[in-house]
């Protein structure tokens, strides 16, 4: 790996059981740079990206991040669990709903309460 480059990929590859999504992909991305990743639907853009944050693990090839480098990343589609947003209450007694009364009174004191 260079030693500026943020993030390199050497000849991956990434597959899903039969199926490959990218083939011998190699890159470079170096401080300063401006990356635009396109294509169309189902090319591997996200797959590629993913790749590159760490998120998946190629099936052949080298993937090289700088130590301690970090990237924002907003995903295209989100999927939040209906159980989310979370209430106070409902956190402090997710491992433990034994002391919900207990809870409930602290977050009263607190000013915390719905």
């Amino acid at each position: 790996m260079s030693q500026q480059a943020l993030v390199e990929l050497h000849n991956v590859s990434l597959a899903f059981k039969d199926r490959k999504v990218l083939d011998q992909i190699s890159l470079a991305i170096k401080p300063g740079e401006i990356l635009t990743i396109i294509g169309p639907n189902g090319a591997g853009k996200s797959c590629l990206v993913k790749l590159v944050l760490g998120l998946y693990k190629p099936s052949q090839g080298h993937c090289h991040r700088m130590h301690n480098l970090k990237v924002g990343y907003m995903p295209q589609k989100l999927v939040i669990e209906d159980s989310l947003p979370l209430s106070v209450e409902r956190f402090l007694t997710l491992a433990d709903k034994r002391h919900r009364a207990s809870v409930q009174s602290v977050l009263e004191k607190v000013g915390a309460t719905r």
